[in-house]
């Protein structure tokens, strides 16, 4: 497979990690799913507080992140310390975003995902898509030592993850998103960091000026007995998460799918338009790729988007595939 041949060459050059700094750990190469429900848990249980930078190769920002249990209550603040100042609040199912002017999406954005406290539920998904690799890594991040963890796909139709965990939390102080070349496409990084720390109740308060969005728990089944699109192809180990329909001008409906494999994912736009001369497309923005392509059915003309963080060619292939439901059936 191309991965295994990638990482041959990085591991030989030393462009991943040195014999010298990793060694396998026996004892543990066979704890690989307890160790990422010891990472998911961390951000369920944990009080912490900690300074991360987060970025791309050419963008760079940073934050401080709390998070304290209160009375049952998930509670974390986000104060993001570069670009337009904004603060995010969380408090169970309500996030609070505290800025000046309208909310724009990416604005504030959840540097951890997808490696939060919804991940446990989706081991079986993740270690059937992906080999993980447990290590003992010398290198300490932000004073705590790391083990370090690869996901390496089974495929080449999604990115690899290399995470490091704090020895005694499972709490990702590291976590590089590659692409099949091995280039780092996306980090984030505790700089800082203090475990068992409460912080006061009081800066949770949502009191600010701002906007309050309600956060939808993730229901265990999602129907897609309404949809009209569906992609023909997927890759392996993806699976309907989110499906609605959406109002668009003159009437028009619209249809929104979201799949996932429990770390990667990626959203279908179907929009019906008329008139619509902008041209098919594929794009890619350090991580996040687009595919956008036209088509005709007897119901009118219908633009067919696709975006997420998966490779060009796998976002394009999708694209590619996306049909009617009633002529997917024929097939």
């Amino acid at each position: 497979m191309k991965w295994a041949l990638s990482l041959c060459l990085l591991l030989s050059v030393g462009l991943i990690f040195t014999p010298n700094t990793l060694h396998a750990l026996p004892e543990e190469s066979g704890k690989a799913e307890l160790w990422l429900t010891k990472m998911s848990t961390a951000f369920s249980e944990l009080n912490f507080r900690g300074l991360v930078v987060y970025g791309d190769g050419d963008h760079w920002e940073s934050l401080e992140y709390r998070q304290t249990q209160h009375k049952g209550t998930h509670l974390s603040r986000t104060q993001y310390l570069s670009g337009i100042p904004r603060t995010q609040v969380r408090s169970g199912n309500e996030l609070f975003c505290i800025h000046s002017g309208d909310h724009i999406a990416g604005l504030t954005p959840d540097v951890f995902k997808p490696l939060n406290r919804d991940l446990a539920s989706k081991l079986t998904t993740i270690l059937a898509s992906y080999e993980v690799g447990v290590f003992s890594n010398i290198e300490r991040i932000a004073a705590n030592d790391a083990v370090f963890i690869t996901l390496t796909p089974k495929s080449d139709d999604r990115y690899a993850y290399q995470l490091w965990l704090e020895r005694t939390t499972g709490l990702p102080l590291k976590a590089d998103l590659l692409d099949i070349k091995g280039d780092v496409l996306q980090r984030f990084q505790f700089a800082e960091l203090e475990l068992n720390v409460t912080t006061p109740i009081s800066m949770f308060s949502s009191s600010e000026s701002g906007h309050a969005l309600r956060l939808k728990p993730t229901p265990d089944r999602v129907s897609s007995s309404e949809a009209s699109w569906w992609p023909a192809w997927l890759p392996s180990g993806f699976a309907l998460q989110g499906y609605n329909k959406v109002s668009g001008s003159e009437g028009r409906q619209g249809e929104r799918l979201t799949f996932s494999d429990g770390l990667s994912s990626f959203t279908v736009f179907v929009d019906h338009v008329e008139n619509d001369l902008g041209p098919d497309l594929t794009r890619r923005w350090h991580a996040t790729s687009a595919t956008v392509r036209h088509t005709r059915s007897n119901t009118g003309d219908f633009r067919i988007s696709v975006v997420g963080e998966l490779p060009s060619v796998t976002v394009s292939k999708i694209a590619e595939s996306v049909t009617l439901v009633d002529q997917l059936a024929s097939r």
